[in-house]
């Protein structure tokens, strides 16, 4: 109850020892100190936090960030109590941009390199601080991409700092023009902080989003990726954290991206990267999200033919059958499924497609299941062409002719002439 007259008479003390202060700087520290120690506190609470900032906690902090350089506790205590403020609250943010609060933040960072709390707190403002296009590249200007890089090779052990740096990152490099993205060695620091972290899950994951953002930004950045490590740093991850479906389906959105770019798919091969992608299907059999995921990898891995050959050799194709036994009810997931099927089949010998009966069986089960879904549709009468060049196949598919015509004649309701000559094709096999 008493929260608004504590908080006023804190800012109040703090503003007069920051306008008044001369001389010796040391001068009303310890009060300082203890005020902002006071004001974190009751930042934790939701009262606390909006009247702090109603009475202008943002200004009074700044000033005395401003007023007492090179005092580290003050300067780690300020950074840490503007964090908590400006989490989740545009208000804050734009607070700070307007009163220098970039300019004071990076300072610190700048001055005190190897604090760990007043790194972690700064780099937690920062990631706030980036609410637009425009947000990032001036605070990427101001020096913080560099600072936040350069913390994270200063301070490599603690984890905390390397999981919020990825994050901040990851909020940061939107749009940020590419000679700051390069000058600056963002995408070699995080990989490197993933390898000495192989075994924290969270470095992992804010490690995986950035390198996901920094994919979508093209061709070049792709290549720095794999040039770095970054395709045996995924691998690993989804090796020691096999259980995690969060991190593996983050693994496997990076590693489908990747995938457009020939020197990648090689990498990719020389990892032993599809090996971990099937076992996290089948220990996370239950996520339909990682199904999914795995199948969009699989189907990007499955355009290099030495990835193709893993896939078999892996058994990947029985792994989506599994998948596809487990998530019947899915339409986006079957229609995946059957698109993943036979990415990886065509083109195969016959020999080499022999004994899929297990395959034919889920094919003709989704079929069954989504017969107005034309992409599934036509997914799956290619699929099962493919896999009619093969005797021992069409022998299987022969014994299921009954259900095979009925599902094909379904097809037929789909007004489309290569479609349909397809399925009359197909279906001209199993009628006598």
């Amino acid at each position: 109850t008493h929260i608004p007259e504590i908080a006023d008479g804190i800012l109040s003390i703090m503003y007069t020892c920051a306008q008044e202060l001369t001389g010796d700087p040391s001068h009303y520290s310890e009060l300082i100190s203890f005020g902002l120690k006071v004001l974190i506190n009751m930042s934790e609470l939701s009262l606390g936090k909006a009247e702090i900032i109603h009475m202008g906690g943002i200004v009074a902090t700044i000033d005395v960030l401003q007023t007492y350089q090179g005092m580290h506790e003050i300067q780690t205590l300020g950074c840490t109590l503007l964090s908590t403020l400006s989490k989740d609250n545009l208000e804050v943010s734009l607070c700070l941009f307007e009163t220098d609060g970039v300019d004071i933040i990076i300072s610190a960072m700048a001055s005190d390199p190897m604090n760990s709390d007043l790194q972690i707190s700064s780099v937690n403002t920062l990631s706030e601080l980036s609410i637009d296009d425009e947000a990032r590249e001036f605070i990427s200007r101001k020096g913080g991409l560099m600072l936040i890089t350069n913390a994270m090779k200063n301070l490599k052990e603690d984890n905390l700092l390397q999981k919020n740096a990825c994050s901040a990152l990851s909020a940061l490099v939107s749009n940020v023009p590419e000679d700051l993205l390069i000058k600056s060695q963002v995408i070699p620091t995080v990989i490197d902080s993933m390898k000495y972290h192989s075994k924290i899950l969270d470095v992992q994951l804010e490690g995986l989003i950035f390198l996901h953002t920094m994919c979508i930004k093209g061709r070049k950045f792709k290549g720095a990726i794999a040039n770095a490590g970054g395709i045996s740093t995924i691998t690993t991850a989804a090796k020691e954290h096999l259980t995690s479906s969060d991190l593996l389906v983050r693994a496997f959105k990076v590693i489908s991206t990747l995938a457009t770019l020939d020197q990648c798919q090689t990498m990719i091969s020389e990892s032993n990267f599809i090996f971990a992608l099937i076992n996290g299907m089948m220990a996370n059999i239950d996520s339909k999200d990682l199904q999914m995921q795995a199948c969009g990898a699989l189907c990007a891995l499955s355009s290099d033919p030495q990835n193709k050959n893993m896939i078999h050799l892996q058994k990947g194709t029985e792994a989506i059958v599994f998948a596809m036994r487990v998530h019947f009810d899915s339409e986006p997931f079957q229609t995946l499924a059957c698109k993943t099927i036979l990415s990886i089949t065509v083109g195969d010998n016959a020999e080499a497609s022999n004994n899929k009966g297990d395959v034919i069986d889920a094919i003709i089960t989704a079929m069954e299941k989504f017969p107005s879904v034309f992409r599934l549709q036509e997914n799956a009468v290619l699929v099962l062409q493919c896999l009619s060049e093969s005797p021992s196949n069409l022998d299987f598919m022969k014994e299921k002719s009954e259900k095979l015509v009925k599902v094909l004649h379904m097809c037929l309701s789909h007004e489309n002439p290569s479609f349909q000559d397809n399925a009359v094709s197909l279906l001209s096999q199993f009628i006598t």
